[in-house]
């Protein structure tokens, strides 16, 4: 999905001389990465040219929800989490049962 940048708030255009320009993305977060065009029209003609731009970030947990199983279900427990993969983790489990048998926990990583 392409979108225009809009000017103001976090981003603006900063020129030097006649021939040059940059684009300041104040406070970028993960959500500011990806391709972007520049095109240029004058009139002589016309160029574009794509630019990658990737958001170095620490892992942060977005979205994780509570779930509650019944015994001898598969459960499934997801969870979002944003930062410049790949990212390492580990699952940890704090089960408190009274019984011996253990409900049967799948964790997916997606």
């Amino acid at each position: 999905m392409q979108k225009v940048v809009e000017m103001g708030g976090s981003n603006k255009l900063l020129y030097e001389a006649d021939e040059s320009m940059s684009l300041l993305i104040k406070n970028a977060n993960t959500d500011d990465a990806g391709i972007y065009s520049f095109h240029a029209v004058n009139d002589l003609g016309e160029g574009t040219s794509e630019i990658n731009l990737t958001i170095k970030a620490p892992p942060k947990i977005k979205k994780i929800t509570d779930v509650m199983y019944n015994i001898s279900e598969t459960g499934r427990i997801e969870v979002e989490v944003d930062g410049l993969f790949p990212i390492q983790y580990e699952i940890i489990s704090h089960f408190h049962y009274s019984s011996t048998q253990l409900p049967r926990i799948i964790f997916y990583k997606i």
